[in-house]
């Protein structure tokens, strides 16, 4: 087929100028494409923006030869192509378009090749289809005519003016700032082009660390006082200090649900290990995920230094050398030994970089580890709690570490001799059966490591945190795990029984508890904190609460990654959140100003 289209095209002795503007077309095509493909409104100010850039480089290809325009034209064509290809996978996945803070993150790419092909569509064919079929008309008919001058400047200033229209009109004539919009607002407003000038604006006006205003400061200050007032009158737990000079272990589990708990899936349990551990411990059953555009590396932020992370960009990427309050440096205070170990590259996220200023005196990552079980992105589960045991039972004691997984990643490809679960046939080989099995298997990782530190004599002087990294179905998904419950759910059900991630501690002989407050990964540092012996005063900085001393809570929900709308839940209502909303914003200027350098509380 693709033959004779080729056959065809080349009997077709096309005009030069008329394949230039064929070329020119397919770009424009392509822009709308992204728009459909993730179900977003081609506006007016869309089509504006688009249209005219396209114009206006179509205006500067003018000025050279016809030969010269053509290929030109192709080369722009597959550029764009391929970064338009990489927009909708980016797209589609975090619902929000790349930004110039996600450059920062390019060594993550390395193990994502699965996840990529699991976001890949038929349709995306087409974003190339026009580079294949119009290859040999472009490079093979010669034709080298000269530029017209007159005509080129003409395509450049009609291309910049309506390209400038809206947003000209915006700003001057509506005196609405750029800034008060969100990147999908701004790609619904203006399209990909516009989305990506006000994002380069809004990065060289946010790239260096901030100089705080007294007013900024004022705020900041005002808002932790109120905090700690409010806290100041709570007292203190019946938990406190029960894990005092005990070792403390914390497990971030990727992708990890808490609706998984205590479910069937044709009559076996998806994860019975933890079923127990739930049942034997404590188990928070209302905590959210807030992580933003750093993904994992956000839920360690929150949970380690319980601040949330920044407005734009992954803040271990922009902000790895500030000075950060967090749990390693308050424990390494009171004696402990501080150590992390993750199955992956120590530049993902950028840990090797950010973990010495969370307090981690050492970071055991894949090349320091054996890799002798490598699944998906990098050293199994099982492998790398295998090879984490020997470097707890070595270790100082007490010590602090922090163990994160891996496995359970999109797209959830677990070998099948390592596929515990039998899935009924409407479920096997898909998004949710993958992320099933992949979850089962995660549950046996830990079994497997709580039973070595069982056998060890680790277990019994040692304090064990689980809890999830951050979403791995979506609301999107939420269509195909109806399915396989066989009932509607409705958004609001979405959001009190699905979203949340599971947050469990545990220790031998411990007395079992479910402790219902709404909260999020920021409230886990305050809460283990409290378990540990530390002082109020040493939580002076933490933006989270103790959960033992909250009845309701709250959970605040940032717009990014897993949000598309920021959202406010509390036992009564769920809230989008108000604009600028404080706790969110005194966060944001806190990391990007270095504001703990000089506070030593």
């Amino acid at each position: 087929m693709k033959g004779k289209i080729e056959t065809a095209l080349q009997q077709i002795h096309f005009p030069p100028e008329w394949l230039s503007i064929l070329l020119a077309v397919c770009i424009f095509l392509k822009f709308i494409m992204v728009h459909l493909l993730n179900g977003i409104v081609f506006t007016q100010g869309a089509f504006l923006v688009t249209f005219g850039t396209i114009l206006a480089i179509y205006g500067i290809f003018s000025f050279f030869t016809l030969q010269a325009r053509k290929i030109g034209l192709y080369i722009v064509d597959f550029c764009l192509s391929v970064f338009l290809l990489a927009e909708t996978l980016y797209m589609s996945y975090f619902h929000t378009p790349l930004k110039f803070f996600t450059l920062y993150q390019v060594t993550n790419l390395n193990g994502l090749g699965g996840s990529v092909l699991y976001l890949l569509h038929p349709l995306h064919i087409l974003f190339f289809l026009d580079l294949l079929l119009l290859f040999k008309p472009v490079f093979m008919q010669r034709h080298a005519g000269p530029g017209n001058i007159k005509l080129a400047a003409l395509l450049l200033l009609g291309g910049c003016l309506f390209a400038a229209a809206k947003p000209v009109k915006v700003v001057w004539i509506d005196n609405m700032p750029f800034r008060t919009m969100d990147a999908l607002d701004a790609v619904k407003a203006y399209g990909i082009v516009g989305h990506h000038v006000i994002d380069l604006y809004n990065v060289i006006t946010d790239w260096q660390t901030k100089e705080l205003s007294e007013q900024e400061k004022k705020q900041i200050q005002t808002w932790f006082a109120e905090k700690n007032r409010e806290e100041k009158n709570e007292g203190q737990s019946p938990y406190f200090g029960i894990g005092k000079n005990k070792n403390l272990i914390f497990i971030q589990v990727e992708s990890f649900q808490a609706f998984v708990l205590n479910q069937k899936v044709n009559g076996q349990e998806i994860t019975p290990f933890l079923n127990r551990i739930v049942k034997d411990g404590m188990y928070f059953s209302n905590i959210y995920p807030q992580t933003v555009e750093g993904n994992s590396s956000d839920a360690e932020l929150l949970t380690q230094t319980s601040l949330y992370p920044v407005k734009q960009g992954a803040t271990f990427f922009r902000f790895p050398n500030n000075t950060y309050h967090s749990l390693a440096k308050l424990l390494r205070e009171k004696g402990y030994h501080t150590f992390a170990i993750h199955g992956d590259e120590e530049t993902f996220w950028n840990r090797n970089m950010i973990y010495p200023h969370l307090g981690f005196e050492k970071f055991y990552a894949i090349d320091d580890l054996k890799q002798d079980d490598i699944i998906g992105m990098g050293l199994s589960d099982k492998s790398t709690f295998r090879q984490s045991l020997p470097i707890l039972e070595k270790a100082d004691q007490p010590f602090y570490s922090l163990i994160i997984t891996l496995t359970s990643h999109v797209p959830f490809t677990i070998p099948e001799d390592e596929q515990s679960l039998s899935l009924p046939k409407e479920l096997e080989n898909t998004p949710i059966g993958n992320y099933l099995q992949s979850i089962r298997y995660m549950d046996e990782s830990i079994a497997l490591f709580i039973k070595g530190l069982e056998e060890s004599g680790l277990l019994d002087d040692s304090l064990i945190v689980i809890y999830g990294d951050h979403d791995g179905l979506f609301q999107k998904d939420k269509g195909e795990v109806e399915k396989w419950l066989k009932r509607e759910i409705s958004d609001e059900e979405w959001v009190r029984s699905f979203m949340q991630i599971p947050f469990i501690i545990y220790y031998p002989g411990m007395e079992p508890k479910v402790i219902d407050t709404i909260g999020g990964q920021i409230d886990i540092l305050p809460t283990v904190a409290d378990l540990m012996g530390i002082e109020k005063e040493k939580t002076y900085y933490m933006m989270g609460k103790n959960l033992f001393l909250q009845e309701d809570g709250k959970a605040v929900i940032p717009k990014g990654d897993y949000a598309d709308e920021g959202i406010l839940i509390t036992r009564d209502k769920i809230t989008p959140l108000p604009e600028n909303y404080p706790d969110l914003t005194v966060a944001d200027l806190v990391i990007r100003s270095d504001y703990f350098k000089d506070k030593k509380k």
